[in-house]
């Protein structure tokens, strides 16, 4: 099938339509971390939290970071015994990372520094001795003191405050949720900086603010955010603070006429928190609405919709003639992928979530980009999709669930404003709707991502209403049942693996339907603001699900199909209604978005735009796991010849060896091994010399630095004890 014209059709009915959008006048727009001549910080942050003293030390860390030292002086009243030892009701936490990319955290007395007892815990299996903290990974601590002995006023607690750092010429954020480009604001403090200012313009920024302490901390007040341009007042905000913090999308219209060398400032005032000015702009006052632009035709605005562990046949698309596997009916994203562009061969890199968005951001193979296991960040270095459409000027946002999609794994590079939250799927859609709303005229690249149909699967008690009759979900929840199912001895596990399986697939389908509802919601805020009509939708996934396939379960294992076929759609005005059977990867993804936007590919990567394909080539899939785990990878041909390998390790460094080859049109379930036939030893020749370069990193390596709570997520999620 030659897909040319679906490019030329999607480029020439993009056109036509914007064209009639309005002027021809084409906008400036000045991102404020990038382009503003230097920020200037004055004023002083506020001397107490809660009533007692606090101490800001100004520090300069790693990797062009800033950051301030909080130290704490806490009141006897503060403490209280837990577990036989005493804990502060509130404790200063880390909001960015330290230095030396660690939590840290120091407790002193007028006497003594007391010392750490391992970094974090999960449990509490034992405690530490006198004179020694436990850093549990919940955030809270546990202070050992001699018999008889009390903590005293003057105690101090001080913990490291990442500000902003530099990243190539722009400033970065980072807080526990959300991060992005910007400035760190401390209330009693304001930042200037010198601009040209042209005339009827506005500024648009993300205000994201967190408390700096966890647990019972003091009541807080409103924030209030104040913006002066020559020192005359634009505009005020006030925001208040929860315990989880707040966000608000602020934009203010600038007096009309243009200034040469203008100072624009930005004041905070109230209690003692970390606030971030996120994705700062300068633009027009006029921006109308998404697809009908003062200024007529601009880039198409672009959305990812990425369903995490989301298998390829829970849609019909995907299944083939022998495939009677009952399953609920996903019928929103059915009747998404009846209409728009389809790719029936469609292959993730990887199945674990961090190696397989190293190729959807990055563009290239997991060990390319030195991931392994979930041990790793993506590099500095990788020129990722958020960054390139952001070199174009696209207002690039991402929506996550956190855990792995996480600033803690760098996965946030390029993105103006990245907010991560584990929550259910509403509120993830919610945020995703709330961030349409928050127009600031530029393109937009929006990427939402959801561990909806991932371990655990949680479900509503809504869907469970509607659905769990059907399904035969039993009343206990997954997590109550897997917990079960592996304290069972070996033999009885056997026996009641059939009954754990069907419930297994009864949540996991209780979830594709919970993602499914709201996936609808979503699409209905899509078409009601036009993004459909002038830009495009992109609905995939980063990898898979095995209920015993194989005998394996959940992902992360060998390179089956259940664990890495993936659905890929593209939807949009000016695409065709069509399926296409060539071979399609994770790898193509930003080449893909790219076509879309209508820029050239960046240099470094791999894939091809599926747009652009003309014919058949290899498609290479990993486990990337650990090196030392001997991990599988794979090589398709023409969508339907697989030979499955082994990846050489430090043990045995020789040539990849066979577990297997397929035929995935006559035996779609890998059941019949054929590495005997001609074909599967071609392959294997053909994959054994491709493998080299497909595994050599091309950046410098480095360890992911995790916080306490981050480790904790990973291992409720099931990414427990990797590299």
């Amino acid at each position: 099938m030659m897909l040319a014209p679906v490019r030329l059709a999607w480029f020439c009915a993009l056109s036509a339509l914007l064209a009639g959008c309005g002027g021809s006048e084409r906008p400036v727009f000045q991102p404020l971390a990038r382009a503003a001549r230097g920020w200037q910080r004055s004023g002083t942050p506020p001397v107490s939290l809660g009533g007692r003293p606090v101490r800001t030390l100004e520090l300069s860390g790693a990797s062009g970071a800033w950051g301030l030292e909080l130290s704490v002086d806490f009141a006897r009243t503060a403490w209280e015994q837990r577990f036989g030892a005493w804990s502060p009701k509130w404790t200063p936490v880390s909001t960015g990372r330290s230095p030396d990319a660690t939590e840290e955290l120091r407790i002193t007395t007028p006497e003594r520094e007391l010392e750490p007892f391992r970094r974090t815990t999960r449990r509490i299996r034992s405690l530490p001795t006198p004179g020694q903290f436990l850093l549990l990974r919940s955030g809270d601590v546990l202070v050992r003191l001699e018999e008889g002995e009390e903590p005293e006023d003057g105690w101090e607690l001080a913990t490291f405050v990442e500000r902003e750092r530099v990243e190539g010429r722009t400033l970065r954020v980072r807080g526990r949720r959300f991060s992005g480009e910007g400035l760190v604001l401390l209330p009693g403090e304001r930042s200037a900086c010198r601009l040209e200012l042209a005339p009827e313009s506005a500024l648009s920024f993300r205000l994201a603010v967190e408390p700096l302490w966890s647990g019972v901390g003091p009541a807080l007040e409103p924030v209030r955010v104040r913006v002066e341009l020559d020192g005359e007042l634009v505009g005020e905000r006030e925001l208040a603070v929860g315990p989880e913090g707040a966000q608000a999308f602020v934009r203010f219209a600038l007096p009309p006429a243009a200034r040469a060398d203008a100072e624009l400032a930005i004041a905070l005032s109230g209690p003692l928190v970390w606030s971030a000015v996120l994705a700062p702009v300068l633009g027009p006052a006029a921006i109308g609405t998404y697809g009908q632009r003062p200024w007529g035709a601009g880039r198409p605005d672009l959305v990812w919709f990425l369903a995490d562990t989301f298998r390829a046949d829970n849609l019909s698309l995907y299944r083939g003639p022998g495939d009677t596997d009952p399953r609920a009916e996903a019928e929103h994203l059915e009747a998404l992928f009846r209409g728009g562009l389809r790719f029936r061969n469609s292959w993730s890199t990887s199945t674990s979530t961090l190696p397989s968005h190293a190729a959807l951001f990055a563009g290239i193979y997991p060990r390319q980009a030195g991931i392994a296991g979930h041990a790793r960040g993506l590099a500095q270095s990788l020129d990722t999709i958020a960054e390139h459409l952001a070199r174009f000027g696209y207002r690039t946002v991402a929506i996550t669930d956190s855990v792995v999609l996480s600033n803690q794994f760098d996965l946030d590079q390029g993105f103006g404003f990245f907010d991560e939250r584990n929550g259910n799927v509403a509120d993830t859609v919610e945020r995703a709707r709330r961030t349409l709303a928050d127009d600031d005229g530029r393109p937009l690249f929006l990427y939402v991502q959801t561990y909806a149909t991932h371990l655990p699967y949680t479900i509503s008690s809504a869907t469970r209403a509607r659905h769990g009759a059907q399904l035969g979900l039993p009343e206990a929840d997954f997590p109550t049942l897997w917990s079960a199912f592996q304290e069972l001895e070996p033999q009885t596990r056997d026996a009641r693996l059939p009954a754990f399986l069907r419930n297994m697939r009864a949540y996991y389908q209780a979830a594709v339907l919970e993602l499914d509802g709201a996936f609808a919601e979503f699409r209905a805020e899509l078409e009601a603001r036009d993004l459909l009509e002038c830009g495009a939708l992109l609905f995939t996934s980063d990898h898979g699900e095995s209920f015993h396939e194989h005998r394996q379960m959940f992902h992360g294992g060998v390179v089956y199909e259940e664990q890495v076929r993936v659905p890929f759609g593209l939807f949009g005005r000016g695409l065709p209604t069509r399926v296409v059977n060539h071979p399609v990867s994770s790898i193509d993804v930003p080449p893909t978005l790219a076509a879309l936007a209508g820029v050239p590919p960046a240099q470094g990567w791999v894939g091809r735009s599926v747009l652009e394909l003309r014919r058949t080539r290899p498609v290479y899939l990993f486990q990337a796991a650990a090196p030392a785990a001997g991990s599988s990878w794979a090589v398709v041909e023409n969508g339907t010849h697989k030979a499955l390998l082994n990846e050489p390790t430090p043990t045995r460094s020789d040539a990849p060896f066979f577990l297997g080859a397929f035929d995935l049109a006559s035996d779609p379930d890998e059941a019949l091994d054929q590495q005997s036939e001609a074909w599967a030893r071609r392959l294997y020749e053909r994959g054994r010399r491709a493998y080299p370069p497909l595994v050599v990193p091309r950046i410098q390596l480095r360890a992911a630095a995790l916080s306490a709570r981050k480790q904790a997520e990973l291992e409720a999620m099931g990414y427990a004890g990797e590299e």
